[in-house]
Order: C-alpha cells, then sequence, then structure tokens
C-alpha cells in the first residue's frame, strides 16, 4: 500500500521513496526500477536540479543523486513514475 495522491503522475518523495526501496529488499523483492534511475518529487539547488534513485545490485545499495532538470539519457529520461 502506497502512501501516494490520487494523482498517480506525481513522483514519490525522496522518503517515499526510500521507504518503498527498503520494503521491498526486506521483503526479498525486487528493487523498484532495478535496471534504471527513477526521478523523485522535489527539487535541489533552488529548483536548478531534480533529485533521482537508483538501485546498484553491485554493491548492493541505493542511491539518491540529483541532476539537472533537463538532464537524460539513455535510462533516465523523463517518464510517468514507478510507485513500486
Amino acid at each position: 500500500n502506497v502512501p501516494h495522491t490520487a494523482n498517480d503522475a506525481n513522483h514519490p518523495s525522496i522518503g517515499i521513496y526510500l521507504t518503498l526501496q527498503a520494503n521491498r529488499i526486506q521483503a526479498g523483492e525486487t528493487p523498484i526500477d532495478s535496471a534504471h534511475y527513477t526521478w523523485l518529487g522535489g527539487d535541489f539547488s533552488s529548483a536548478s536540479q531534480a533529485p533521482y534513485g537508483l538501485w546498484d545490485p553491485g554493491d548492493g545499495q541505493v542511491y539518491v543523486f540529483s541532476g539537472d532538470v533537463g538532464f537524460r539519457r539513455g535510462d533516465l529520461g523523463v517518464r510517468l513514475p514507478v510507485w513500486g
């Protein structure tokens, strides 16, 4: 059960993303977006950068980074959020 608004186009906050990831990992489930990054709700650096999160299976860690709002590449881009 994911605590989010009726508008599923909203990206999860950093806190919700980390909680979802922890719950899935502890339950032995595949982490959210295990092969890619996902944009997160919120902003860094006066709204010029947006947060994104990822699961790195190589070291078993969940990371949160930020990228320029216009940033994109093959595994990170504009799309609807993943809610687990």
